[in-house]
């Protein structure tokens, strides 16, 4: 079973059911994502890599604990009622994977590796890697999808005003100033690179949106819908998206 598009739909999926979780009116359990990343001497990565990593991926895991890999990426996701048996359950996951890791002669880069934890207590339990404690941080990005602490998803919007400035400003240098490109052009420039640099993991932070972070997305395109258009900065963003053929963002 390949890696590349199965294991990322699947991720996906994993994303989507954990950020419906959070908004279920139940008492929210507690999530503890864990990334580790292998760092192997290997410049070039076999092409058995596949064979060697469904290998970790199709241990037994306790009911609690769960694994996603993308290339050299490994994410443990861990969910439990209550502070001891979420660190019990991470740390027999990561012993698991020592075990594989030590078979295949690999090695753990433990300053890119990180953990978050998705709870409405104020602080959680130390994780482990051997003797090293795994940093703490509010946010990690994996799949091109930045999730918070809090899941609403405002670093991944935050970090995406980001690319999408860059982005438009390296358009505007290809197709010139004014974009001296035909509407034809210009609409296809926008639908085949920004819309989908956007939209890129959107089945996991899309579903629900706030009207605020509808009002980002708009933000968002309206640079684009301004060039493709040519109209003035004083017309409302809807007007433009009817007059350039283009869906919202959300």
């Amino acid at each position: 079973m390949p890696l590349s598009s199965l294991q990322h739909d699947r991720d996906l999926e994993g994303y989507s059911s954990l950020h419906r979780s959070s908004h279920a009116n139940l008492p929210r359990p507690s999530f503890l994502a864990t990334t580790t990343r292998l760092r192997t001497k290997i410049l070039h990565r076999p092409p058995s890599w596949n064979l060697v990593t469904n290998e970790i991926l199709s241990e037994s895991w306790q009911p609690g604990g769960h694994i996603h890999a993308f290339a050299d990426d490994f994410v443990f996701v861990i969910s439990e009622s209550t502070g001891e048996k979420l660190k019990s359950t991470a740390h027999k996951a990561l012993a698991i994977f020592k075990r594989w890791k030590d078979k295949c002669k690999h090695s753990v880069s433990i300053e890119k590796s990180c953990d978050i934890l998705i709870s409405n207590r104020v602080s959680g339990p130390s994780i482990k890697w051997v003797d090293k404690v795994i940093k703490r941080t509010t946010s990690l990005k994996y799949l091109y999808v930045t999730i918070d602490k809090k899941l609403n998803w405002a670093d991944h919007l935050c970090n995406l005003k980001t690319k999408i400035t860059h982005l438009h400003q390296n358009i505007r240098k290809i197709a010139g100033t004014n974009w001296g490109l035909n509407k034809a052009y210009r609409r296809r420039l926008y639908i085949t690179v920004a819309e989908r640099i956007v939209l890129q993991g959107e089945a996991a932070w899309a579903y629900p949106l706030s009207a605020r972070q509808e009002r980002q997305l708009n933000s968002h395109q309206r640079k684009f819908l301004l060039n493709i258009s040519r109209a003035y900065s004083t017309n409302h963003t809807a007007a433009l998206q009817v007059i350039g053929g283009l869906l919202p963002l959300h």
